[in-house]
């Protein structure tokens, strides 16, 4: 009986994620409007609140600059948006822990 309750827990946690992840995994796809607009604000909430002033700054130039030179046009989902910011962001500050995630609106309803 014991063991029969531990499957059923573990089922009742997993089933939700595995259904949320089934979700995140379809490509978002994105705006070239959309894109711009997260990447400002990504841009803006970094240096307003990364707790390096001056890795900030150089974040924010660097990343408005290739935003200017059309480093992102390419870019048609929310996902590799977020996996090329997660890049950039981390070869910049040489902080490994700075990421960038990107969420479908389903996927953040069903939890």
């Amino acid at each position: 009986m014991k063991r029969c309750c531990i499957v059923l827990l573990a089922l009742f946690f997993l089933i939700p994620s595995s259904f949320a992840q089934q979700s995140e995994d379809k490509p978002l796809n994105i705006s070239p409007e959309e894109r711009e607009a997260a990447v400002r604000a990504i841009v803006k909430e970094f240096d307003a609140r990364y707790v390096f002033p001056e890795v900030a700054s150089k974040v924010k130039q660097t990343i408005e600059e290739r935003l200017v030179n059309k480093g992102y046009d390419q870019i048609t989902t929310g996902q590799a948006l977020a996996a090329t910011l997660t890049t950039d962001l981390q070869a910049i500050t040489k902080d490994k822990h700075v990421r960038v995630n990107c969420k479908h609106p389903e996927a953040t309803q069903t939890r």
